[in-house]
């Protein structure tokens, strides 16, 4: 490898090599910090889940709309200020359904303008017609009529409707009070556009919007991020520790192979459509604390190249074997992992001698 490495420009070739083929790599790379990479849930399982969920209209997603208010009548009131744009959403096809309490008991202000509505618009203008249609005499008239009017300013009272039998189905809606506020969530089922619910949340200061998956995901990438940055630091750190043991430039050829490496890595990660992830980061921190040491071994073991390879093949295999074979896993997260230590601890391994190839080996270290 290091006489093939050798000859007359192979060397800057290979280099240029390795760059088109990460720039292919790195524009077909997407990342992916969903939590639900942690399971690994049987295609045919998930399709079943969504099927019972639209048959039963029940919601098993994490996604839902919590009400804060002062009173439970407040609370009540507020749903029914989101119910119309969620109707807008369901008949856009923005959202499959929705459950409210609202939808079972209205607000007492819901409930005076319903009354409103039927006194004015159905009582008045039908009561008469459909009394003589069923042959109703006076004084069942009357008594209908009485009875409409008595009704006035009654109210069906929810603190006595949700410890009835009939809230069982719905009761896990409310959460009662909690602190000084009352609160309530509104479930959603099969959403399809989480821009459009947190649009209607920003129009609505006491209602928020909670995505449980998309926060755990946010919180995820901060972390790629984080462990990224950390990655890049390790690397400044390497160099500066190395720039203290040698000269500048063979610094830089030491650290080149596992960069390289890492580079490689994540090209692989791309071609093979496997996303980049937190576990992906902290895979190649690892490859770059393996490849690394495989570097120095070549670079201070130069005159000892039989047992320094020897050594590193070695340790190549255990690592191989030990976290290489998490690729094998069929959780997708660990089968990253696996895939990006496999990879890079190979590409590590078949780098490493690239020091002994740009370096002189006879030059020594500085003391």
């Amino acid at each position: 490898w290091r006489k093939f490495m050798g000859a007359p420009k192979i060397k800057y070739w290979l280099l240029i090599i390795m760059i088109l083929f990460a720039a292919g790599g790195f524009s077909r790379l997407r990342t992916n910090d969903d939590i639900r990479l942690l399971f690994n849930t049987p295609d045919h399982l998930i399709k079943s889940e969504v099927a019972i969920r639209r048959i039963m209209h029940t919601n098993m997603a994490s996604q839902f709309f919590l009400i804060r208010g002062a009173t439970p009548q407040q609370v009540l009131q507020l749903e029914e200020a989101l119910t119309p744009s969620l109707n807008s959403l369901t008949a856009h096809k923005k959202l499959s359904s929705f459950q409210a309490l609202s939808q079972m008991v209205p607000s007492i202000q819901q409930q005076n303008n319903n009354y409103a509505l039927i006194q004015k618009y159905l009582f008045k203008p039908y009561f008469n017609k459909q009394a003589k249609f069923l042959e109703l005499n006076k004084a069942q008239l009357s008594q209908a009529q009485k009875e409409f009017v008595r009704e006035k300013g009654k109210s069906l009272d929810f603190n006595t409707w949700i410890q009835s039998p009939q809230a069982k189905p719905v009761e896990h809606l409310w959460l009662g009070k909690i602190g000084n506020e009352y609160a309530s969530v509104i479930m959603l089922n099969d959403v399809r556009s989480i821009q459009a619910l947190e649009q209607i949340a920003a129009a609505h200061p006491k209602a928020r919007f909670l995505n449980k998956m998309g926060d755990i995901a946010v919180m995820f990438r901060h972390y790629r991020h984080i462990a990224a940055y950390l990655g890049a630091g390790a690397y400044i750190l390497i160099f500066l520790l190395l720039c203290l043991r040698y000269k500048l430039k063979r610094a830089v050829v030491i650290l080149i192979s596992p960069v390289l490496a890492s580079i490689l890595t994540i090209a692989i990660l791309g071609y093979a459509g496997v996303p980049l992830s937190l576990f992906s980061i902290l895979g190649l921190i690892l490859v770059l604390s393996m490849g690394i040491d495989y570097t120095l071994f070549f670079a201070e073991g130069a005159h000892n190249k039989e047992t320094t390879g020897l050594g590193v093949f070695l340790a190549a295999c255990t690592t191989i074997i030990s976290f290489g074979m998490l690729a094998l896993s069929n959780t997708p997260l660990i089968k990253t992992f696996g895939v990006t230590i496999l990879s890079g601890i190979i590409l590590s391994y078949l780098l490493s001698p690239l020091v002994t190839c740009f370096t002189d080996p006879d030059v020594a270290p500085k003391s």
